[in-house]
């Protein structure tokens, strides 16, 4: 049984918007009170980094999985013509998509964690 590259594409970008929206939903559900002085200025300006490192991210990421819709097509023509060669073809692409937006989103949790950290010292 092949594996269809839109279901493919699908599934990938659910897993990523998962990540996505739970930056978002965490940083919404934020425990942070605000401070009447700031606790330590570093540390701010690392949650300030930090945060613009994450939507560097989202933003690639996204750049990244618009490169699915482009298979939409040649899939469906090659599903049509039956052809198991550019069908392996469009998985091999949607694979390597498939892949910058996993690293992308390990590297969001990698920062998800710094904005927390940063958070609690700059805010403390």
């Amino acid at each position: 049984m092949r594996r269809s590259p839109i279901a493919a594409a699908l599934v990938a970008s659910c897993a990523f918007g998962g990540g996505v929206g739970s930056l978002l939903t965490a940083a919404a559900e934020s425990t942070a009170k605000p401070a009447a002085h700031i606790a330590s200025q570093a540390q701010c300006d690392h949650l300030v980094t930090s945060v613009g490192k994450a939507f560097v991210i989202v933003g690639t990421a996204l750049k990244d999985a618009g490169g699915y819709a482009a298979l939409i097509e040649p899939a469906a023509k090659a599903g049509i013509a039956d052809s198991s060669s550019q069908i392996d073809a469009i998985a091999a692409k949607e694979g390597a998509i498939t892949a910058k937006i996993n690293a992308l989103n390990s590297q969001l949790t990698s920062v998800k964690t710094s904005i927390y950290s940063a958070e609690a010292g700059c805010l403390g």
